[in-house]
């Protein structure tokens, strides 16, 4: 993750010897003359992005997709809420569920626009690694889907478990991560 700007050993010193009319800068060692060398390292933070950006895409089977999956501590949502539809019910119930969790966590995303197919794939480009889904059955038992973007497997948990939990994006990783050691 580091550059290094090395152009030869001289070549900066000889310049600013050049245009300054100043005598070489060197320092003697042993006996024997030196003209140190500039080594210029970098370390900004443009460098560790693209880091995590370049190894962070992935082509789906299908070859259509190509999609950024960061560590859910680093991707720039960790989960979005939306209804399947814009029924008045299952709408006000997302927006309550959303505005709860947000308060817990201010990386949540709402998103109530287009089928519910292009927003888990809108969610899934950017990289949110769990998609919460106020359904019918929500309105019945208090439980949502909770869909996980590396396998698009979903599970359902109940509403108050995400609300109890004291750090939801953990609380959603140890979902996941239960489900994958059966």
């Amino acid at each position: 993750m580091v550059g290094i700007a090395d152009r030869g050993g001289t070549y900066d010193l000889s310049r600013h010897q050049q245009f300054s009319g100043q005598p070489p800068l060197t320092v003697t060692v042993d006996g024997r003359e030196i003209l140190p060398c500039v080594v210029e390292p970098s370390y900004g933070i443009d460098r560790i992005f693209m880091a995590v950006l370049m190894t962070s895409l992935y082509t789906r089977s299908n070859g259509f997709r190509v999609l950024r999956l960061p560590p859910p501590h680093v991707a720039p949502y960790h989960a979005a809420v939306f209804p399947p539809s814009r029924r008045r019910g299952l709408e006000e119930r997302s927006r309550q569920l959303f505005e709860s969790l947000q308060a817990k966590d201010p990386y949540i995303y709402y998103d109530e626009s287009g089928s519910i197919g292009k927003r888990y794939a809108r969610q899934d480009e950017i990289g949110t690694p769990f998609c919460i889904t106020v359904d019918y059955q929500t309105l019945e038992d208090d439980s949502v889907t909770v869909r996980f973007r590396d396998t698009a497997e979903q599970v359902r948990v109940q509403a108050k478990d995400l609300l109890e939990s004291s750090d939801l994006l953990s609380f959603l990783e140890g979902l996941w991560k239960s489900r994958e050691a059966v």
